[in-house]
């Protein structure tokens, strides 16, 4: 799905759309650090994927590249340490969403669950505490303008990088290898979050499968959040065996569908 080059329209800088990024971004984290719920664990990660494929259009010109640098490192901080609370937060999602048929007493998983939660929300308040707010001010002096064709430059120039990557990932998948599915899962988010963030920049045929690119997403996300439940499971002294079979059995079932239906070839191409 390569999108055709054409002129930026005047008065369309990719810059004003990566200080929207880094603003929902810093909006995030403050709501996150007065109440880390689910929601704002959430809403936090997902500003931070949206931005690192935004930060790749300026890696081009290598302007600034230090404080672009430490900009990245920061968004990848803050999934690393939101990612045992919200990993915790699927963990009760899917207690909660579990029939008895398979999980026949849920309430001490629940009660587990819960003592970890209160335990990995305290560590990232401790962390956010410690970061503060001063690492995102100033944000938006990082973006230099981009106009005219160093702007088609740049954005051509990262919409073949992701596509690479992502063809990369792509061809990796192996059903007996649940990393390769995350690989893959991480590098469709990154070049659909760089569709998104400059789809109004791009050709209308750039953002024309989005919707079997989110869906796509989900079904990955879904075989993700399934082996982090197996492992956790495995970890416990009595593990509900019949649940992990349960698990298992579906992970397999829709890794299957999932290869028969994409597995061919990767959803992008040069």
């Amino acid at each position: 799905m390569a999108a055709p080059s054409r002129p930026i329209p005047p008065g369309h800088d990719p810059a004003r759309i990566a200080k929207h990024q880094a603003k929902v971004l810093r909006q995030a984290y403050r709501a996150c650090l007065a109440a880390p719920d689910e929601h704002a664990v959430h809403a936090l990660r997902v500003a931070a994927r949206r931005l690192l494929p935004v930060l790749d259009v300026w890696r081009v010109h290598h302007v600034r590249p230090r404080r672009l640098r430490k900009l990245r490192r920061l968004a990848r901080a803050l999934l690393k340490m939101t990612g045992p609370l919200r990993e915790v937060q699927v963990r009760l999602q899917a207690v909660a969403r579990e029939r008895n048929v398979h999980l026949r007493d849920p309430r001490a998983l629940r009660h587990r669950i819960g003592q970890e939660r209160r335990q990995e929300r305290r560590a990232l308040c401790h962390r956010m505490d410690h970061l503060g707010t001063s690492a995102f001010r100033h944000l938006d002096t990082l973006f230099h303008p981009l106009a005219g064709k160093r702007a088609r430059q740049a954005l051509d120039h990262t919409a073949a990088h992701l596509r690479k990557r992502l063809r990369k990932a792509w061809k990796g998948l192996r059903a007996d290898d649940p990393a390769t599915f995350h690989r893959a899962r991480i590098a469709l988010k990154r070049y659909r979050y760089f569709l998104l963030a400059f789809a109004p920049l791009l050709p209308a045929e750039a953002t024309r499968q989005d919707a079997s690119l989110e869906r796509m997403q989900a079904t990955l996300g879904r075989l993700n959040d399934d082996r982090q439940l197996l492992a956790w499971l495995r970890s416990l002294e009595a593990p509900p065996q019949a649940w992990m079979a349960h698990i298992r059995e579906r992970s397999a079932r829709r890794t299957q569908r999932f290869l028969r239906a994409h597995g061919r070839s990767a959803p992008v191409r040069s």
